[in-house]
């Protein structure tokens, strides 16, 4: 019989920690936001510039300017709150700002690593997030060690494909942006004047002198864009309209006669 009180008590305590009552998520109210319940009760009232959903017990949350971590009873975790908290990752870390300076933070609210760096950006399936020391990007892990040295000109994302697109300045001080992997190895040389990211599908958008297309993880261009008498085509590499079927003559009559 104690042992069947004692998990009946242990039971109780792990519902109330993690909220057997229902999940609680965030909604606004007037520009304020606020936690109900899946029953539509309101739970912590609309008082913050922005909420969050919890996350092990905890949520961020905005006020008057600042960013901080709440319990379920809508209380301050924290008697610090933080500049900025960027989005959390699978594992639970982000960057927080305090100052002018960024850290990393876990979903507790517990700083992992202290603001030291000028700038943290998200962190990605891989674990790693691009930071900035001294005007040059690297890459991190969420313990604040530095797995990819700072010697980039611009750092965006890890994506899904495990390539990240960053720049490098050229000889003659322009930025040129190409892909890198984790170990910080090019594996799309740098030679765009400009790129986007790797989408799921595996393209990334990216412009080379004049010409704007769509290239894939090997770096080659799977297709161009263009503009005839106004009306936006698609190329392949050896300039051949593809998308729509019709000819430059046909495309500029039919944009006359509209």
């Amino acid at each position: 019989m104690r042992k069947i009180i004692q998990l009946i008590i242990f039971a109780a305590a792990i519902c109330f920690l993690d909220g057997c009552m229902g999940k609680i998520k965030p909604f606004s109210l007037n520009n304020q936001w606020g936690y109900m319940n899946d029953n539509g009760e309101v739970v912590i009232e609309p008082q913050f510039e922005n909420a969050f959903a919890f996350a092990d017990g905890f949520a961020v949350v905005k006020k008057e300017g600042k960013y901080g971590f709440i319990n379920r009873k809508g209380k301050f975790a924290l008697p610090l709150p933080f500049d900025y908290i960027g989005s959390f990752s699978q594992s639970g870390f982000a960057a927080f700002k305090q100052g002018n300076k960024y850290g990393i933070v876990d979903t507790k609210g517990d700083i992992v690593v202290n603001a030291e760096f000028d700038f943290v950006g998200i962190f990605a399936q891989n674990g790693l997030a691009a930071f900035q020391k001294e005007g040059k990007y690297g890459y991190i892990n969420a313990a604040g060690d530095i797995v990819i040295e700072p010697r980039f000109a611009a750092a965006d994302l890890f994506t899904k494909n495990g390539l990240a697109r960053v720049g490098v300045d050229d000889e003659k001080g322009w930025m040129k942006d190409g892909f890198i992997n984790s170990l910080g190895r090019f594996v799309i040389a740098p030679q765009f004047d400009f790129a986007f990211s790797f989408s799921d599908d595996g393209l990334a958008k990216v412009k080379k002198g004049r010409d704007w297309g769509y290239i894939n993880e090997k770096g080659e261009f799977v297709f161009l864009t263009d503009t005839i008498c106004g009306v936006d085509v698609l190329k392949n590499p050896q300039g051949e309209i593809t998308y729509p079927k019709k000819s430059a003559e046909e495309i500029c009559a039919e944009a006359k006669s509209n």
